[in-house]
């Protein structure tokens, strides 16, 4: 109803602009929140072995089978997996990787994903299709594993990861949208997929401390290169005068 009465929409992701373009014209403008650098801790601050998740819970409770076998399987070894959502309102998530649950809260919110080691994103999650009720059955049970049929979420992008990057906390999503400006080539974060490409990633970033570092001061920069909201300000003045101009 909102997309009838306005002539043009702002989204926050390429995925987004894909989505809604079919009913209304959209820009791109990225959700880039502005956080406190003094919340930032080197490597040798950050407690050790701990996973981090925040978000909302429905990303936890569709997460792809892969994700959580991985995580599975390093909560048994030993490492932790925090989850930030607001389980006050939405209840708890009853997955078994889930290690500690921590309630959003808007005062420590930040400072309790700054106390990680390394920042997950997954992406799975069920719209359109999944609002039926078999759709909902084959993807909780895991009966079908194919991206297409799962969708990852038409309505995603990479905000989440915008805020471990600003933190220094290195990231590892799922392979999907606007993840891959900054972390598509390996060099400052994973992309993954499969169980063993989850669990390797994870590991690697937790127990190499010079990897860690180092992917985290190139996202930290990339994401300042690439994001910097003047510049979005402008490329959205810009594109918005030419559509003004040459197709409204």
């Amino acid at each position: 109803k909102s997309i009838k009465l306005a002539d043009f929409a702002i989204v926050g992701s390429t995925e987004e602009k894909a989505y809604y373009s079919k009913y209304i014209k959209c820009f791109i403008y990225p959700l880039i929140e502005n956080v406190n650098k003094k919340l930032i801790k080197s490597f040798e601050e950050r407690p050790k072995k701990v996973i981090c998740y925040h978000g909302n819970k429905q990303h936890l409770d569709f997460i792809n089978i892969n994700i959580e076998q991985a995580i599975l399987k390093l909560t048994n070894e030993g490492y932790r997996f925090k989850a930030i959502y607001n389980f006050k309102k939405l209840g708890k998530c009853n997955k078994n990787f889930i290690t500690d649950h921590i309630q959003w809260d808007q005062k420590n919110w930040l400072k309790e994903i700054s106390n990680s080691t390394v920042g997950i994103c997954p992406s799975t999650h069920y719209t359109g299709f999944f609002k039926h009720q078999l759709a909902k059955f084959f993807a909780k049970k895991r009966i079908l594993r194919n991206d297409y049929f799962l969708q990852y979420k038409n309505t995603s992008n990479a905000s989440r990861a915008f805020i471990f990057h600003q933190l220094k906390i290195p990231v590892v999503a799922e392979i999907g949208g606007s993840f891959h400006h900054i972390l598509g080539d390996e060099t400052a974060g994973y992309l993954c997929y499969s169980k063993e490409s989850w669990y390797n990633s994870i590991s690697r970033l937790c127990n190499d401390q010079d990897l860690n570092k180092n992917f985290s001061e190139k996202a930290y920069k990339l994401f300042n290169l690439l994001y910097n909201p003047k510049l979005w300000s402008e490329r959205f003045i810009h594109e918005f005068n030419y559509w003004i101009t040459n197709e409204y």
